[in-house]
C-alpha cells in the first residue's frame, strides 16, 4: 500500500529485508538483503527556497527547480528562458534512459528531471558492461557537472513512500520481467511525486513520466488506470497497490512517450532525428525492399554454445584502413590472423565487433601476400569484456577445434573466414556498444554508380526524399543510413551518428543523429570532429571543479605558512626554455658553480599537487582527462586555465611553488655527486624560447650570470647525452611539422618541419635526468605502489622485416640489444643522401612497442626497463600541468620524503593499475588527435595550391603500390595508380616497381611528386602523383 509522506513523520531509519532473485546454474535462488528505509530527499525546491529535509539520507544532484532558473545556472546552450517550462518535473523511466540517452545528453531543454535508483541499478545490470557504464557516465555527468539541467537522483528503493515491502515483492514483482518491474517502480515514484507535489505546491505544477515503452498504451481506464492490459500484468490493481486512502480516480498521472514529448518542443522536426528508433518496419513499409543482401546471424546464445563446441571461433574484427571490405581477426591459439574478404563474408560485422567466425574450407585459403596491405589497427581501441566460459568437460567436443588450429598454424597459406554472428558491439547485437561516429551525409543522387547499384532492390524515390547516407570520418567504418525529417538540412554539415541496427535487406546499417557539429571545412568544426573521433573531453570545467581553485583567483599569493615549509630559491638565476607562445610552463632550470668548483643543477617543476588535492573534484576530473591535448590552433587542458596558465605556470618575475630536483655534478668528470629533492619557492628571471637561449649561448659578448649558467647546462647536457648513447639509448625520428596560421581566419600560411636547435636537446636531457632520479627514489620507498613508464623491446616481426629491407641495400642491422641497434643505425648512412638516415630512423620507430605507464605491483623488476632510453627505471615527473601521471608521481615523491602520507587510493593496486590503463589510452588518443589536426591543416595549406611539386623519398613497395614520404611537410602516402596516366606495377619481393612499363623505381630512391588536396566522400586526403625519378 502506498504511504503518503507527511511532514510530521519522524526521520528514524528502519531496517527491512529486501528480496531479489538470482539466476544460477542450479536454478533461481532467493536472495535476502538488509535494506535501510528512511525519509529521503525528494529534491523539490520552489522559487521560495523550500526544500524537503534529507537528514536521514543522502541526496545526489542539483535540487529540482519549480520557479525561474537561478541566474548563476544559465547555460549558453539553453534556449530563451520562456521556452522551458520549469513547473514540470520529468521522471525518466528505465526504457527512456536505456533507449534515448543521446537525447538526454544533447537536449539541454530536457531539465528538471528525476533519475530513480532502481533505473540506475537496472542499467548497470545490463549484459554489456561497457555500454552500461557509458550510459550511466552521461547521467552522472549531468547530475554532478551540469547544474543548469537540475537532474536529481532519487533513492526510490530506500524512500519510505516508494520502496516495495517484502510482501509486495513476493506478490507483485516475483517472477516478473525486468521491464515490468521497472515500469511498476516508475509508476510508484510517479504517484508519490504527484501526491507529494500537491501537498507543497499549487496546481500549476505537475510531474510527467517520460517513457520509451508501451506503458501508456498498457494502462486502461479513463480515470482509474486500474490495470495493465497484457496477460502478464492483468492481475495488478493499481488503485489498491498505490493509492491507499487516496481516491485513485483523483490522481492525475501524466505519462508521455518520447514521440509525444518531442512533438511539444519547438524544434520537434530536428529532435525527432536525435531519437533512437527501430526502423526495420519503416524500411520494410517505405522502401519496399525485395531481397536479402546478407545471411542471417546466428543468435548470440546459440553462437556462444557453438564456439564452446568448436564449431566457430571468437575474435575481434579489425577492418583494414585501406579496404573496408577486408578485415582480420586474431584468434587465441592461432599464430596467423584469419582474413575475411568481401562484404558478404563480413556479414554486417563492424570494426572492433566481437564476432563468431567460421573458418572456410582449406581450398578457399589464399597465398600469403595477396592482401592489399597490412591491416593497421589502433593499439588503444577499447577492448570490451566478453564472458566466455570454457567448459572443463568439453575436451571431446573441442577435438575438432584443436585439429583446425593445428592445421592453420602449420599451413603456409592465409586462412580465410566469414562472420556468422556478432556477440558484442555490433549493429544488431543485444550487447550493442555506445560508440558514436562523426562525419557527413551524402544524398543518393551523389553516390558513385557502384554504390547506387546496392539500392536496386528498394524504392529509390522514397529513399531520396527521407534518407541520407552518412559517411564516417573513420575509414574503417561502414556508411550509415539516416532517416531525417529534413534531410537537406544535413547537407554540408559535420554530424555525429550512432548505429542502431543493420537489416539484412539493406546495404548499410541504420542509425540516428546524436549531434550536429557545424559547417563542413570550418576550422572549428573540423577540430571538433577530430576531438570527438579520439574521445577527447571538451566539456567546460564544472562548478564543482572550479570551486576547488583558490578563491582569490589570479590574486592568489603564497601563504606565509607555506613559505615557512619550503626551500627558498628565489635568489637563483632560474629560467624556463620553451617553444614560442608557451603559456603552460611546467619546468625551469638553473646552474651555478659551487665553492668547491662543482656545478649545482636544479630542475624545478610546477607544484601542481599543492592545488590539486587527492580525491577532490579537480583531481577526479584530471584523472578522467589524463592529459592536455594539443591541436594545431588550440589546446584542451587537463586542468582549469587559472592553474595551467597562471598559478602553476612558472612564468618569469612572479613567485611560484615548485618541486625541485637538485644535483651536485663534478665539473670535470660530469659524474653526479649527490641528488636532493625539495618543495621550493622559485622566481624565474626569464621565460626564454629555444631560439632565445640558443642565441645567448652563441653570443660571445654575453657574459651574464644567466647566460653562463645556460652554457654550463649545455656542457653537462652534451655529456649526459653521450653517456646515454653509450649505454644504448636510441635516437629515433618522426615527422614533426609546425604551422603559421592567419590570426583571423586560422588558415595556414606556411607549413614546414619543426627545426630543432641545441637547446631543445639541453632541456630534454635534464628532463630525462630528473625523471630517472625520481623513478629511483619512489621505487626505493614504494616498490609495490609506484607509477613508472616501461618500454618493451621492439616487435620481432616488424623489426625482422626492417632488417631484411636494409640488408637488401647492404646494411646489416644488429638488434641483439638497444646499444647494438643504435650503433647499427649510426652506421647505416649514405653520405651523399642526408635524408636516408633520418628516414630509416622513422621506419625503425614503427617497429617499436608503445611506451606505457604501469603499476610496479603488476610486473617483475626485470620488466620495468625502458628499452628506448636504456634506463632500468623511468617515470614522468616533469609535466604535471599537462599529464596526470606526473601528478601521481609528485604524490609518491612527496610521500617518500615524508612530506605527506601517500593517499589511500594510491595504495589500492587495482585502482592504480586501472588509472595507468586509462592514462595509456588517453595519451594515445591525444597523440592521434594531434596528428589528425596536423593532417587537416596540411590539407588546408595545399587546398588552393595548383601544380605544387615537391621532392619525396620512396619508403617501401607493397602490393598496394609505392609508399612515399615528403619530409619537408611530413606527408606520407601512396602514389596514385591511375589507369592510362600513371600505371604502377609493384614488385614487393625485390623492393621495386615499374611505372608505365618503363620507369623502374626502388625503395629509398628520390622522386618528384605533385601534391593535391582532395575530398572524396567527404573524407580529406592528400593525392600524390608521380612526376619523375630524381
Amino acid at each position: 500500500m502506498f504511504r503518503v509522506l507527511q511532514s510530521t513523520q519522524n526521520d528514524d531509519v528502519k531496517k527491512v529485508n529486501r528480496i531479489s532473485y538470482k539466476k544460477t546454474y542450479n536454478g533461481i535462488i532467493k536472495v535476502l538483503d538488509e535494506q535501510y528505509i528512511s525519509k529521503m530527499s525528494c529534491g523539490i525546491k520552489d522559487n521560495l527556497g523550500w526544500e524537503e529535509g534529507d537528514s536521514a539520507g543522502v541526496s545526489k544532484g542539483t535540487s529540482l527547480t519549480l520557479g525561474r532558473r537561478d541566474d548563476d545556472a544559465v547555460h549558453e546552450g539553453m534556449k530563451d528562458e520562456e521556452d522551458v517550462d520549469y513547473k514540470v518535473i520529468y521522471l525518466l523511466d528505465y526504457s527512456f534512459v536505456q533507449n534515448q540517452i543521446d537525447l538526454i545528453d544533447q537536449y539541454d531543454e530536457l531539465s528538471n528531471c528525476v533519475i530513480l535508483k532502481s533505473t540506475h541499478e537496472s542499467i548497470m545490470a545490463g549484459p554489456n558492461r561497457m555500454a552500461a557504464f557509458n550510459k550511466w557516465n552521461i547521467i552522472q555527468d549531468i547530475i554532478e557537472n551540469r547544474d543548469y539541467r537540475h537532474f536529481f537522483y532519487f533513492y526510490d528503493e530506500n524512500h519510505e513512500s516508494t520502496y516495495f515491502s517484502e510482501k509486495e515483492v513476493e506478490k507483485y514483482l516475483c517472477g516478473r520481467s525486468k521491464d515490468f518491474k521497472n515500469r511498476l517502480k516508475a509508476l510508484r515514484a510517479l504517484v508519490f511525486y504527484n501526491i507529494h507535489l500537491r501537498e507543497v505546491l499549487d496546481e500549476d505544477h505537475k510531474v510527467v513520466l517520460l517513457t520509451d515503452s508501451n506503458l501508456k498504451q498498457g494502462l486502461s481506464g479513463n480515470s482509474g488506470y486500474e490495470e495493465l492490459l497484457s496477460d502478464e500484468d492483468g492481475d495488478i490493481n493499481y488503485g489498491k497497490l498505490f493509492a491507499g486512502q487516496e481516491a485513485w480516480s483523483q490522481i492525475n498521472l501524466n505519462i508521455m512517450t518520447t514521440d509525444e514529448f518531442i512533438s511539444q518542443q519547438k524544434d520537434d522536426n530536428v529532435l525527432m532525428d536525435f531519437t533512437k528508433k527501430d526502423l526495420s518496419d519503416d524500411f520494410r513499409d517505405e522502401l519496399k525492399y525485395t531481397k536479402a543482401l546478407y545471411p542471417d546471424h546466428v543468435d548470440s546464445s546459440t553462437l556462444m554454445l557453438q564456439i564452446k563446441q568448436g564449431q566457430y571461433f571468437l575474435g575481434r574484427l579489425q577492418v583494414s584502413r585501406f579496404d573496408i571490405t577486408e578485415a582480420t581477426i586474431k584468434i587465441n591459439g592461432i599464430t596467423n590472423d584469419v582474413l575475411i574478404r568481401g562484404k558478404h563474408n563480413l556479414n554486417r560485422g563492424l570494426n572492433m565487433d566481437m564476432c563468431g567466425i567460421e573458418i572456410l574450407p582449406e581450398d578457399q585459403w589464399e597465398q600469403k601476400g595477396n592482401r592489399v596491405d597490412a591491416v593497421v589497427t589502433d593499439l588503444l581501441e577499447k577492448e570490451m569484456d566478453v564472458d566466455v566460459k570454457q567448459d572443463s568437460d568439453s575436451e571431446e567436443e573441442n577435438e575438432e577445434t584443436l585439429n583446425i588450429v593445428e592445421k592453420i598454424n602449420q599451413s603456409t597459406k592465409q586462412p580465410m573466414g566469414k562472420v556468422v554472428g556478432v556477440i558484442q558491439g555490433g549493429a544488431n547485437s543485444k550487447n550493442q556498444g555506445t560508440k558514436t561516429y562523426a562525419g557527413s551525409t551524402i544524398a543518393y543522387k551523389d553516390l558513385l554508380e557502384e554504390d547506387k547499384a546496392l539500392f536496386d532492390h528498394i524504392d529509390v524515390e522514397c529513399f531520396e526524399k527521407n534518407y541520407r547516407i552518412f559517411i564516417p570520418f573513420d575509414v574503417r567504418m561502414e556508411k550509415v543510413l539516416i532517416k531525417s525529417s529534413r534531410p537537406e538540412f544535413l547537407d554540408d554539415k559535420r554530424i555525429v551518428v550512432k548505429v542502431d541496427g543493420w537489416d539484412a535487406h539493406l546495404p548499410y546499417p541504420y542509425g540516428h543523429i546524436v549531434k550536429i557539429i557545424g559547417e563542413m571545412n570550418d576550422s572549428k568544426t573540423e577540430s571538433a570532429v577530430i576531438l570527438h573521433e579520439f574521445n577527447i573531453d571538451t566539456r567546460p570545467f564544472s562548478k564543482k571543479v572550479l570551486d576547488c581553485l583558490p578563491t582569490k583567483g589570479d590574486k592568489w599569493e603564497i601563504p606565509e605558512e607555506e613559505e615557512a615549509k619550503r626551500l627558498d630559491l628565489r635568489g637563483l638565476n632560474i629560467c624556463s626554455i620553451d617553444p614560442p607562445g608557451c603559456k603552460d610552463i611546467d619546468d625551469a632550470l638553473h646552474c651555478i658553480t659551487l665553492p668547491n668548483g662543482n656545478f649545482q643543477v636544479g630542475v624545478h617543476i610546477a607544484d601542481v599537487t599543492h592545488f590539486v588535492k587527492p580525491g577532490a573534484e579537480i583531481d577526479k576530473e584530471a584523472a578522467r582527462r589524463c592529459t592536455t591535448v594539443y591541436l594545431v590552433e588550440k589546446r584542451t587542458d587537463m586542468l582549469p586555465g587559472l592553474l595551467t596558465e597562471n598559478l602553476c605556470s612558472l612564468r618569469s618575475k612572479v613567485d611560484r611553488l615548485a618541486f625541485s630536483v637538485i644535483w651536485e655534478i663534478n665539473s670535470k668528470t660530469f659524474e653526479i655527486v649527490k641528488v636532493d629533492y625539495h618543495k621550493t619557492i622559485i622566481r624565474s628571471v626569464a621565460s626564454l624560447t629555444y631560439k632565445d637561449a640558443q642565441g645567448m649561448i652563441e653570443d660571445e659578448k654575453d657574459q651574464s650570470e644567466l647566460t653562463l649558467g645556460i652554457r654550463n647546462l649545455m656542457k653537462i647536457a652534451v655529456n649526459l647525452r653521450r653517456r646515454r648513447n653509450e649505454a644504448g639509448a636510441l635516437t629515433l625520428a618522426s615527422p614533426e611539422v609546425r604551422f603559421n596560421l592567419d590570426r583571423e581566419s586560422l588558415n595556414p600560411t606556411d607549413v614546414a618541419l619543426y627545426q630543432h636547435v641545441d637547446t631543445n636537446f639541453l632541456v630534454e636531457e635534464f628532463m630525462l635526468l630528473a625523471n630517472v632520479a625520481v623513478a629511483s627514489k619512489i621505487v626505493d620507498s614504494y616498490p609495490a605502489y609506484s607509477v613508472l613508464r616501461r618500454h618493451e623491446s621492439p616487435k620481432v616481426k616488424e623489426l625482422d622485416e626492417f632488417k631484411k629491407l636494409l640488408a637488401k641495400f647492404g646494411f646489416q642491422i644488429n638488434s641483439e640489444s638497444s646499444k647494438a641497434l643504435a650503433e647499427s643505425l649510426d652506421s647505416a648512412d649514405r653520405p651523399a643522401d642526408p635524408l636516408f638516415n633520418k628516414v630509416i630512423r622513422i621506419l625503425v620507430t614503427r617497429c617499436m612497442n608503445q611506451a606505457l605507464y604501469f603499476n610496479t605491483a603488476d610486473f617483475e623488476m626485470a620488466d620495468f626497463h625502458h628499452y628506448g632510453l636504456a634506463a632500468p627505471l623511468y617515470t614522468h615527473f616533469t609535466s604535471p600541468i599537462r599529464r596526470y601521471a606526473d601528478v601521481l608521481v609528485h604524490r609518491l615523491l612527496a610521500a617518500s620524503l615524508d612530506l605527506y602520507s601517500l593517499p589511500n587510493q594510491m595504495t589500492d593496486k587495482e585502482k592504480v593499475s586501472k588509472q595507468c590503463n586509462t592514462m595509456n589510452r588517453k595519451n594515445r588518443m591525444a597523440a592521434l588527435a594531434s596528428r589528425a589536426s596536423s593532417e587537416f591543416y596540411t590539407y588546408k595549406f595545399f587546398k588552393d595550391k595548383e601544380n605544387y611539386v615537391e621532392e619525396a623519398m620512396i619508403l617501401k613497395i607493397s602490393p598496394a603500390g609505392i609508399h612515399v614520404i615528403i619530409l619537408k611537410y611530413g606527408i606520407e602516402g601512396l602514389l596514385e595508380n591511375i589507369v592510362g596516366e600513371v600505371e604502377i606495377q609493384p614488385d614487393p619481393e625485390n623492393e621495386k616497381a615499374l611505372i608505365n612499363d618503363e620507369i623502374e623505381v626502388r625503395t629509398f630512391q628520390h622522386c618528384k611528386v605533385k601534391i593535391v588536396s582532395q575530398m572524396i566522400d567527404y573524407r580529406r586526403s592528400m593525392a600524390l602523383k608521380f612526376i619523375e625519378l630524381l
